[in-house]
């Protein structure tokens, strides 16, 4: 009786190994999946980590500068030095992975793309009467991850320490 079910059996069929196949590719595609989202996650924390320390920079630049020289001009100025341009502050950098975008310019071609807006208290509707005592500092940081646009955006309010004593 054994010997008669052995001789029955002959190894793989065309459908054993069909169905194989359908697994293993299964399996792959699910795998590759996985790897690519495990990628996607670490690539977003990495960009997100970089564009939140120029932020970080620059708010701390400003903590060692004095109120009155706080400017959009002076921050774009000290950001680019540092981040884009060589020292002589003009030729670019070969690395430069980021720039600050000055007043009217076109798109600006680096992975990571910086903006900043100051908004002086004493100069919004119906306190322009007032003295220049609270500044509002905005500064964003584009960059793509995959093909989404990713932005952050901190927002920092400066008090003119001059006037609170």
């Amino acid at each position: 009786m054994k010997n008669k079910i052995l001789e029955e059996q002959r190894g793989f069929t065309g459908s054993d190994a069909l169905i194989a196949v359908l697994i293993i590719s299964l399996f792959a595609g699910l795998i590759a999946t996985i790897s690519y989202n495990i990628y996607i996650s670490n690539s977003s924390v990495k960009r997100m980590s970089k564009a939140t320390s120029y932020i970080i920079d620059v708010f701390e630049y400003i903590d060692k500068i004095n109120y009155d020289k706080i400017g959009e001009e002076e921050l774009i100025s000290y950001f680019n030095n540092k981040y884009y341009y060589e020292q002589d502050g003009t030729t670019v950098k070969n690395d430069a992975e980021v720039k600050m975008k000055e007043k009217q310019e076109e798109d600006i071609n680096t992975p990571y793309k910086a903006e900043i807006n100051i908004i002086k208290y004493n100069q919004t509707k119906e306190n322009t009467d007032k003295l220049d005592l609270v500044q509002e500092i905005t500064m964003k940081v584009r960059y793509m991850l995959g093909n989404k646009e990713q932005t952050i955006e901190m927002k920092r309010v400066i008090i003119n320490e001059e006037y609170t004593q």
